[in-house]
């Protein structure tokens, strides 16, 4: 990883050379020179910043529009979204109670988790997942304000 890639990194992961250097326990002025260029990153720094760029990255466009500098539109300014069939199966089992977060397991359930949960159809609470109000409304039509 070439310095420029190293700078690029924390920016994208929102360090400063200092966090950078107290997340890896060295010294600071030795992640300044990683950054200045003067000497080279090693392999498997640049390889562990990569996988948190990446899900840095990844985990943005999944930000919660209420928090990306303006409040939720109202429903009929609100762009359409599709739900796949299987978040959808899976909010409709919430419908009719607490999932145990247990019986979800392996990157397919993660991944159809984390679609609800950043939408607000659902919640984590402790070791089970719960529907919200927004996911029981799921499917009915809202009326204008």
């Amino acid at each position: 990883m070439n310095a420029e890639q190293l700078r690029e990194y924390l920016v994208i992961i929102r360090w400063s050379p200092l966090d950078l250097a107290q997340v890896l326990g060295c010294e600071e002025g030795l992640v300044n020179a990683w950054v200045l260029g003067t000497e080279d990153t090693p392999d498997d720094v640049g390889g562990w910043l990569d996988t948190i760029a990446h899900f840095h990255k990844a985990a943005e466009s999944q930000r919660p529009r209420r928090f990306q500098g303006y409040n939720r539109p109202k429903a009929s300014e609100r762009a359409l979204e599709h739900v796949p069939v299987d978040a959808y199966y899976l909010l409709r089992r919430l419908g009719q109670g607490p999932v145990p977060l247990t019986d979800l397991y392996g990157i397919r359930d993660e991944g159809l988790v984390d679609f609800l949960i950043t939408r607000g159809l659902a919640v984590r609470d402790s070791d089970e997942l719960l529907i919200t109000e927004a996911g029981r409304g799921m499917g009915e039509i809202e009326e204008e304000d």
